[in-house]
């Protein structure tokens, strides 16, 4: 189950830094539309970790309900959720049409920073659930 976590914490956090990394402009020939293709597959990726995580947190309660990085790490899953959802219906309208050499506004780019953060740190802190779970 733990695999099948990763993979899914793999092919989500990789397609969004695609679309992240263009946003930000560190991929500036691609255009903004063919690397928001990759959506579909990020979100592919979010329900695999949604349905085994899930099966984690109803297998084993007591080990995250009080577990400091678990608590983070739902934080940080939110807080990536609403940034792409800002995305998806402010900013996409106007920085769909940025083709190859051109940038997308500030705010996307800001939201694409955000992105990474936010997915760097759901990482890090599912990585740390087994230090935190006698920590406090």
């Amino acid at each position: 189950m733990l695999t099948l976590h990763t993979i899914g914490l793999g092919i989500l956090v990789g397609a969004n830094w695609v679309v992240a990394l263009r946003v930000l402009g560190l991929a500036p020939r691609a255009p903004v539309k063919a690397v928001m293709d990759l959506m579909p597959v990020a979100l592919a990726g979010f329900l695999l970790n949604l349905i085994t995580g899930v099966i984690f947190v109803a297998g084993m309660p007591g080990r995250f309900a009080g577990n400091f990085a678990f608590h983070m790490k739902m934080l940080f899953i939110v807080a990536a959720g609403l940034n792409a959802l800002y995305f998806q219906l402010f900013l996409w309208p106007r920085d769909r049409e940025a083709g190859p050499g051109e940038d997308v506004s500030r705010a996307g780019s800001v939201v694409g920073g955000i992105s990474l953060f936010c997915w760097l740190a759901v990482a890090y802190f599912g990585r740390m659930l087994p230090s935190f779970e006698q920590a406090f």
